[in-house]
């Protein structure tokens, strides 16, 4: 859920917390007593009650239960700990009884408590992170929240400069921000730096070789590409009004067109493309996507009336880039051109 000092970043880019597996569910030997020889080692709260405190899933109650135990063997932990992890433990009561992270105030409660536990350790590089990139995936959940992510990231950069996880984390913003993508491989390329061993410097490499893939804009996007909306249906009730890979789907009439996309990019593998759509493309697919999880609906490449690939919009971003495969950039764009990378970020 988070980029933390030790912890690799993703390869293939940031994760929402809502994309753990709803069914993830951590053991319970996580917070159990310790064994008798261990008994006079402190015991360690943090980690589980964080994490505890981020998970997706519905909290089961006989693991708040063990965390309360834990909790009360906790020593040493000052009473503003005591207070902050009780609280974490109550909200996720309200997880067990069925809120979660689509309802408003139970995330906006969430990441006000996270922001409490960054106050309780404002110098611990660790937690910072932590906490950052925990507000970076806020955009999705409550974009509300923009102006204070924002601060966060910025400050963490100023307060720990020399900290890869610091660099980590505001390449992950840049990317999900959608902004120059130099900037965030800067980034990463900084906290790779720092680190070697950090997962940003596999992210760097990723983000070197996307740079200088082949691609188009907008001018130079076939005047027939179109991305439709797809909604799945039985072949025995529409006998196939568009059908790819042995499904049968309908379209709807309206789609997004060459003036809705600002760029396809040619993927790393052979077939693969990204397309990435201008601000009011971005919007349009928000409004005909928006029913999206109700009706299982996909989204597809068309050149004419051809199919090129579709996908389940259930793993697509809200307003990030549209991927997909089986469609040579040479079938889409008229022209293309092919970046290089500036000196300064060229591996020698």
């Amino acid at each position: 859920m988070w980029v933390g000092c030790g912890a690799p970043a993703p390869a293939s880019g940031p994760a929402h917390p809502s994309s753990e597996p709803a069914a993830e569910a951590a053991p319970a030997t996580d917070v159990e007593a310790p064994p008798p020889e261990a008994a006079a080692r402190p015991v360690v709260w943090r980690g589980p009650v964080i994490q505890e405190l981020g998970r997706l899933a519905r909290a089961r109650p006989e693991r708040l239960a063990a965390l309360r135990e834990l909790i009360e063997r906790a020593d040493p932990m000052s009473a503003a700990e005591r207070d902050f992890a009780e609280r974490a433990l109550a909200l996720r009561e309200r997880s067990a009884a069925g809120e979660g992270w689509d309802d408003e105030p139970y995330a906006r409660d969430t990441y006000a408590l996270f922001a409490e536990y960054a106050g309780l350790y404002p110098t611990d590089v660790a937690v910072q992170c932590e906490v950052a990139s925990v507000f970076v995936f806020s955009r999705d959940l409550l974009p509300s929240l923009a102006a204070e992510t924002a601060a966060r990231v910025r400050t963490l950069g100023e307060q720990f400069p020399q900290a890869p996880c610091a660099h980590a984390v505001r390449g992950l913003a840049c990317q999900l921000a959608n902004e120059d993508p130099l900037v965030c491989l800067r980034h990463h390329r900084a906290c790779a730096a720092l680190d070697p061993s950090h997962g940003c410097a596999q992210e760097a490499a990723r983000l070197a070789a996307v740079y200088v893939q082949r691609r188009c804009a907008s001018a130079d996007i076939d005047r027939a590409v179109s991305v439709v909306i797809l909604t799945p249906v039985d072949e025995y009730d529409a006998p196939g009004p568009i059908e790819y890979e042995g499904r049968t789907f309908t379209h709807s009439r309206e789609s997004l067109r060459r003036r809705d996309i600002a760029e396809v990019r040619e993927g790393l593998q052979a077939g693969e493309v990204t397309i990435a759509l201008t601000p009011a493309g971005a919007e349009r697919f928000r409004s005909l996507t928006a029913s999206a999880e109700e009706n299982g609906l996909w989204f597809g490449l068309q050149v004419g009336d051809a199919l090129l690939f579709a996908e389940s919009l259930l793993a697509a971003y809200e307003s990030g880039p549209l991927h997909g495969s089986g469609a040579p950039i040479e079938r889409l764009c008229a022209r293309t051109t092919h970046p290089e990378l500036p000196e300064d970020l060229r591996v020698p």
